[in-house]
């Protein structure tokens, strides 16, 4: 491998880090747990209420092919390319990222074909894990979850006190 293949797995590494701090956000999980709990509730009625565990391969096979389908839809199709504003080193940083999201969409397409047996097996869950992750990884970068997270009251005070110039009081003075 050269070094300009090991720097570009090592961006890979980095920007997939760099969404830990917004997943950790109280509002994304919050989203997160509701939205998550909603969609997958044609798998866990059935066994948790109904105590029908006859179709749950299927039924975690029927949640991946649609979360795969509204991911394709919503993000992965979606063509950045027009934005002036990134240079190229981010428009190549952001195509290995979305390659990467392309990989681990079709093998989880692939995997979750093990569901039709209406067997629940290491494949069907390895494609319902990738695709849980491939929904945090494409919802956390959402505007609605961009921002500074402040971590205490104390560094939104500070924040905002600092943002004021010291200059700036108003009339002459004594």
């Amino acid at each position: 491998m050269s070094k300009n293949d090991l720097a570009h797995w090592g961006n890979l590494v980095s920007d997939i880090r760099g969404l830990y701090p917004r997943i950790i956000q109280p509002k994304f999980m919050f989203i997160s747990f509701v939205t998550l709990s909603v969609s997958t509730c044609g798998i866990w009625i059935g066994p948790f209420f109904l105590k029908d565990n006859t179709q749950l391969g299927f039924s975690i096979f029927s949640f991946i092919i649609t979360t795969l389908g509204v991911l394709a839809a919503e993000r992965l199709s979606k063509n950045d390319d027009n934005d002036n504003s990134m240079t190229s080193s981010e428009k190549h940083r952001k195509q290995v990222m979305m390659s990467f999201s392309i990989f681990l969409w079709f093998l989880s397409f692939v995997f979750s074909f093990y569901g039709l047996k209406n067997n629940v097996n290491f494949m069907l869950i390895l494609s319902f894990s990738i695709t849980l992750l491939l929904w945090l990884s494409i919802t956390v970068v959402k505007p609605d979850f961009e921002g500074p997270i402040p971590v205490t009251p104390d560094s939104i005070v500070t924040s905002e006190l600092s943002a004021v110039a010291v200059d700036d009081e108003p009339g002459k003075g004594l």
